[in-house]
């Protein structure tokens, strides 16, 4: 008789595998609710279920015991097409199962199992258990002597890092991933060298280095593969940020206009960053006015002028 947990999570495996859901699996010869206990190892398999499970599955009773590196690539392949919203934390668990049984496993092969896992993690908003994953990812990638894979995950790092507060990590992941890219001449995305330059600025400036920030700003801006779209508001918004931090309200302002005019509307400046008007314009539109110009109304292009909710109408 095959032995519990390990017959349990080679079931949801092979289960997983085949985009079957329990209820699609079981059928009418067996309850979905014996099946989860099955599969968490809370009850034996009996040899009658073996065969009617096997024949679900259209695998022989065999491959119940079986634990492959095939099996963990063919895991990474499958969960990978899935979308964010179809992942949970049943197949966190099974990931990690599935990386514990695999004792012989090709580096290629844990690198994608690691980074699916961390990836896992962070969808669900679990950022310290994703840090540990990706210091595993970043061990392998170095075995592996493949700066590009450690460029991938030295950016990785570096957001997770942010996302806990730890902004000297994130400063030094940041800075070690262009070096690498630089140095060994990468072919690396734009738009990713982009997103770990606006890592490296974002801890700059709440270190308090604003002149490096306000320097990066500004070569990140220059050289924006595009300067439309969510990624180019992100860097304009960001300069602008770091230019109202050094006293520079006219330059900030520039780079506010930058921002609306990279987006259809500025109210998707509101979701892509999570822009507030700035008070780089705090004085009355006119005499008698008593609103400040923080407070006018803007229309939904871009370019027009901005509208005073006073009772001047501006």
């Amino acid at each position: 008789m095959l032995e519990q947990p390990s017959f349990g999570r080679r079931l949801r495996q092979l289960r997983l595998q085949q985009g079957k859901s329990q209820s699609e699996l079981t059928g009418t010869g067996m309850s979905a609710a014996y099946l989860s206990r099955l599969e968490s190892g809370a009850r034996r398999p009996t040899d009658r279920a073996v065969t009617y499970l096997a024949e679900r599955l259209g695998v022989p009773i065999e491959s119940f015991t079986e634990h492959s590196e095939d099996d963990l690539a063919d895991l990474v392949m499958t969960l990978s097409s899935r979308s964010d919203g179809e992942r949970d934390t049943e197949i966190r668990d099974f990931l990690a199962a599935a990386l514990n049984d695999v004792a012989e496993v090709s580096e290629t092969t844990r690198w994608e199992a690691l980074a699916l896992f961390a990836r896992q993690h962070a969808a669900l908003g679990d950022f310290e258990e994703e840090w540990k994953v990706l210091g595993k990812l970043a061990e392998v990638s170095r075995e592996l002597n493949r700066p590009t894979l450690q460029v991938h995950v030295l950016q990785r790092i570096a957001r997770c890092s942010r996302n806990l507060g730890d902004l000297e990590e994130t400063r030094r992941a940041a800075r070690e991933a262009l070096d690498l890219s630089r140095r060994h001449q990468l072919r690396v995305l734009a738009t990713d060298l982009v997103r770990i330059k606006l890592l490296l600025i974002s801890a700059e400036a709440e270190l308090g280095n604003l002149t490096e920030a306000a320097k990066l700003s500004a070569e990140t801006c220059e050289t924006l593969p595009r300067d439309t779209g969510a990624l180019a508001a992100e860097a304009y918004w960001t300069a602008s940020t770091v230019s109202i931090r050094r006293g520079s309200p006219d330059r900030a302002h520039e780079y506010m206009q930058a921002a609306l005019a990279a987006l259809a509307s500025p109210e998707d400046l509101v979701r892509v960053c999570g822009w507030q008007p700035p008070p780089w314009r705090s004085r009355p539109c006119r005499p008698g006015c008593r609103r400040p110009r923080s407070s006018w109304r803007r229309w939904s292009r871009p370019s027009s002028s901005p509208v005073c909710p006073g009772t001047c109408r501006r």
